[in-house]
């Protein structure tokens, strides 16, 4: 066999141009390529050694576990047998990668939010292999790849691990996946800290402390792990009613004060052969709590210190009041507007009011015209800062270069990009407001113009690592 670089710009299969050697591994090339409708891949070429088919088998059962929706795995296209030059080759046409995480460990380690992206992407992997009876073997920085903004586990390096009776007992399939489970916590230490051995000194950032030891000692599963790294969602937050809504309250509880009672459960309806009506307010010779007529009473009117039969207008008019107060006091900054509930009769007694149907209650509001604003003080430099972190922190696609967790530092180094390559346009952006801060190039955009603008940052000596992500707000 030649070496792998004498294949470059070769064809093989009949349709996949060898364009360039990535990287090879014994009696494997790598190189990279473009499938039949022209996207970027990558092609494992790999020598055979009449064990064609057991690779070809693997391969497959790789690519289905990709399929069953496990987006955390590299993606195998086709599988096949060539030759090249009298070399019978086997070949796998697989998803192409952007970077490699051991590269970027080489530099730097992980941010916590970095480190949690692969934590679930890499556990997602193995869950879906080891529920189809597969195992890794390999799971280390080498064969961590991120694809665009995914981080995915190599898919072509998997093997069939099931207890057959004779050769593989049940003790040999769990010793074997529990070293999947021990490489993942050890890749996970090496992400923070770039150790691969926990030391007195480390102190891991949550949820760490309760994966990575458990992992090491294998007291712990991928299921537990996926509970641990996913936080239960946040209760959803109460929505203020709008004006209209409050007004048409007050008037529905001055109406309903005054309304006949209706029986509206079925229950009542076979107690008694008619509908029992009352007016309100109740007399007071009338016992308020009628057998019949329970379901259809405020609960609060059975409680030791019943409210005033007449609590759901002031209620209302109360909840009316503090709402026109914040509105006109601490929703916009003004003075404040002279506002009251007037009611169509305040000075009726209360025999005429008990006699007579009452009147919605009116919401009267009198605007005070506002003083003119005062001249707009000249921005200062901390200012201009700020407005530049709010617009870099708007929704879209971003490309992101560097990742700190003090504001300062980042607003420093996009500084320093900005002296040395103006072109790029760096801006901090913080997608939650605090740490982390990032320093994004170009501000927000698409993706096909992130995506051109991630490659001419890496060709003007960006890292490696530097990704693009869509922020949504």
């Amino acid at each position: 066999m030649e070496l792998w670089t004498d294949y470059e710009g070769r064809t093989v299969a009949g349709e996949y141009k060898l364009v360039k050697l990535r990287r090879s591994e014994g009696r494997n090339g790598f190189f990279s390529t473009a499938d039949a409708s022209g996207h970027a891949a990558v092609i494992r070429l790999t020598e055979a050694h009449y064990d064609e088919e057991d690779q070809l088998a693997r391969w497959r059962k790789a690519a289905a576990a990709r399929q069953d929706h496990e987006a955390h795995l590299i993606g195998i296209e086709r599988v096949g047998r060539t030759e090249l030059e009298g070399v019978a080759l086997t070949y796998a046409l697989m998803e192409a990668d952007d970077a490699v995480l051991a590269e970027v460990l080489a530099e730097r380690p992980l941010t916590v939010p970095e480190t949690l992206q692969v934590a679930l992407s890499v556990s997602s992997a193995l869950a879906a292999l080891h529920a189809r009876n597969l195992v890794h073997e390999h799971v280390n920085a080498d064969n961590v790849l991120a694809v665009g903004e995914d981080v995915k586990l190599r898919s072509d390096c998997v093997r069939e691990c099931l207890e057959d009776g004779e050769f593989v007992s049940a003790g040999q399939v769990a010793a074997t996946r529990q070293k999947d489970l021990h490489d993942f916590g050890t890749l996970l230490l090496r992400c923070l800290t770039l150790e691969s051995e926990i030391k007195p000194g480390n102190r891991l950032p949550e949820p760490f402390p309760r994966i990575i030891p458990a992992a090491l000692e294998g007291s712990t599963s991928f299921a537990k792990i996926a509970a641990m790294l996913t936080p239960a969602p946040p209760p959803p937050a109460a929505v203020p009613p709008a004006p209209g809504a409050v007004a048409a309250a007050v008037n529905a509880a001055a109406a309903a004060e005054h309304a006949p009672i209706a029986s509206s459960t079925s229950r009542a309806a076979h107690d008694v052969p008619a509908p029992i009506q009352q007016s309100l307010p109740l007399s007071p010779d009338v016992p308020r709590h009628r057998e019949d007529e329970m379901d259809e009473l405020d609960p609060e009117e059975s409680t030791a210190f019943p409210l005033p039969k007449n609590w759901a207008i002031y209620t209302a008019a109360a909840l009316v009041l503090l709402f026109v107060v914040w509105h006109f006091a601490g929703g916009k900054k003004a003075p404040k507007p002279a506002s009251g509930i007037v009611p169509e009769s305040s000075s009726s007694s209360s025999s005429s009011s008990a006699s007579s149907p009452a009147q919605p209650v009116q919401l009267e509001v009198h605007h005070i015209n506002q003083p003119a604003l005062a001249a707009t003080p000249q921005p200062t430099s901390a200012s201009v800062a700020a407005a530049n972190v709010a617009a870099a922190s708007a929704p879209g696609w971003h490309v992101i270069a560097y990742t700190f967790h003090r504001q300062d530092q980042a607003q420093s180094r996009a500084n320093a990009i900005a002296a040395k390559h103006p072109n790029l346009h760096p801006q901090v952006y913080s997608p939650t407001g605090g740490s982390p801060w990032l320093v994004s190039l170009g501000g927000v955009m698409n993706e096909r113009e992130a995506q051109q603008l991630l490659h001419a940052a890496r060709r003007d000596g960006l890292p490696r690592d530097t990704f693009i992500r869509n922020y949504r707000h």
